[in-house]
């Protein structure tokens, strides 16, 4: 057990003087301004007593972190709890993976059994009765839904609760990014057809696989197996170029280009907008910038790998991986090896080597560099713009505010966890989880542990209230600069008690 002096004394932080690693707009000068008093305040839910049953592994929370659901069980049967308070109807089954929230939070969902017919659940509105349902999904704008009901041996597409026409098989629900288009295949009469709200139905084939749009929706592509070969179909029209396998299918940004990679007789070739590249024993990565001005990609020729950019050969080495472009498309980075070091190369130019990588990717806003480096004795480096941190243990993912000013990474030492913020360390911890910043980057927050006990810290201050266990996957929401919250369950015994923590932050 640690000595209190001991603790105290290392709770309190540490500013980092010679830090250029963290130089820019925000620096530590934040910690000189007076403290803000900070109003706590737990909004309760609801809760379950000893006679209800919790599944855990079915808890689910809202995209904006404001509404909880979860799975229950009584002497009755099992009921969805939404916020705390239970649906009134309860059932033999709750599908796996349910409840579920819509993209903006404002919709939930969920499949459920009677002990004779399933059906879906939306917004507390029973929809049609089918022996079993799969593939339920919203729209990514909210508004709609789908999933895929069974009958007998027959298959529906059910759309918003309309069913549509019956087939021996129905697969592949899909809505475009901007939500306006859907496709899915059907199995009928010996073969897959594609279905499309913006294009007619396409010809039969042997099997569909990998539907996808371009991210601005305009364009669709799958790929589709015609006798013994596998073809890419772009927007309806088969492509000439066909295959024993192909994979790597990627859309441009813009949609303007479209690329994937094909095997046949033994060797591979990379594909863009039509134009097969050199004959290799492995296509390896493919990658486009995000103005779609440039594209790049690996492959292995015999016991090396070369990177083409563009259509022309850039680079080789023995390995080639991790291709990044920066967010304003202007540099390219990824991961190479020679001799079992690893190194990255930034625009061309190789940069110090470690045992291994992790990364390399580009920060939001600015596109600074950066990925995490090892090194003999085992210790872990953060570089960013080619600048080392000091070695620790190891080192989280960083994490970066939206402009990419403000950088906050996760480190281990001697088996606790610590965070550095802009230059400052904090620490040390059992665990840190639900890092995020204000919308106008003033503030920071994140979750720790100490000794079995969760509380936030805002601005490297710890607050009063104590919790025994917090969510996990999710972030601290900023409502605005002096406000944020969080989803809470609290286990009062066995009990789970639903709570959503309030924290308003008064400056001085």
């Amino acid at each position: 057990m640690r000595q209190a002096s001991r603790n105290r004394w290392r709770r309190i932080p540490v500013i980092i003087i010679s830090s250029i690693l963290f130089s820019g707009h925000w620096s530590a000068q934040w910690l000189l301004a007076a403290e803000p008093s900070f109003n706590e305040k737990l909004v309760f839910f609801g809760k379950q007593d000893q006679q209800v049953k919790v599944y855990p592994a079915s808890l689910t929370i809202s995209p904006d972190g404001r509404n909880i659901a979860y799975v229950g069980k009584n002497n009755k049967g099992m009921f969805v709890c939404f916020n705390g308070k239970p649906e009134k109807e309860t059932w033999v089954k709750i599908g796996k993976g349910m409840p579920i929230f819509n993209a903006t939070g404002d919709r939930a969902a969920y499949t459920a059994y009677d002990g004779k017919k399933w059906y879906a659940i939306v917004d507390n509105r029973k929809g049609p009765a089918f022996d079993n349902i799969r593939d339920f999904a919203f729209s990514p704008d909210g508004k709609h839904f789908t999933y895929i009901g069974n009958r007998n041996k027959d298959q529906y597409i059910v759309m918003n609760h309309k069913v549509g026409s019956k087939y021996d098989l129905v697969d592949y629900p899909l809505f475009s990014p901007d939500s306006k288009r859907f496709s899915y295949c059907v199995f009928d009469t010996d073969k897959w057809i594609f279905m499309e709200n913006k294009l007619k139905p396409q010809q039969g084939y042997a099997f569909i696989s990998t539907v996808s749009y371009s991210q601005d929706s305009s364009r669709i592509a799958y790929v589709a197996k015609k006798g013994k070969r596998l073809t890419v179909v772009l927007d309806g029209v088969e492509l000439p170029v066909s295959a024993d396998q192909i994979g790597m299918t990627a859309f441009s940004p813009n949609g303007e280009h479209f690329a994937y990679g094909v095997f046949d007789d033994e060797k591979w070739n990379v594909v863009i907008d039509g134009v097969k590249g050199p004959d290799a024993s492995l296509a390896v990565q493919f990658a486009f910038s995000p103005d779609s001005k440039r594209s790049a990609y690996s492959a292995r020729f015999g016991d090396r790998e070369q990177l083409f950019e563009n259509g022309q050969k850039a680079a080789e080495y023995a390995t080639i991986d991790t291709i990044k472009f920066s967010l304003n498309s202007v540099h390219m980075a990824f991961r190479a090896s020679e001799s079992g070091k690893y190194f990255v190369v930034y625009d061309g130019k190789a940069q110090k080597r470690y045992e291994d990588i992790v990364g390399p990717d580009f920060s939001p806003g600015n596109s600074r560099l950066y990925y995490v480096g090892k090194l003999e004795n085992e210790k872990r480096v953060l570089v960013i713009d080619g600048v080392e941190s000091e070695p620790h243990d190891g080192i989280g993912k960083p994490i970066f505010s939206p402009s990419g000013k403000r950088l906050v990474y996760t480190f281990d030492e001697d088996g606790e966890k610590y965070l550095f913020v802009d230059g400052v360390k904090f620490g040390p911890y059992g665990s840190v989880r639900h890092v995020g910043f204000s919308m106008d980057e003033k503030r920071f927050a994140f979750s720790a542990e100490k000794d079995g006990s969760y509380f936030i810290v805002v601005d490297g201050k710890e607050l009063k209230q104590r919790f025994n266990t917090l969510p996990i996957g999710q972030v601290i929401y900023f409502s605005s600069t002096n406000a944020l919250h969080l989803p809470i369950i609290i286990l009062k015994g066995e009990d789970p008690w639903i709570y959503r923590y309030e924290v308003e932050i008064m400056p001085q």
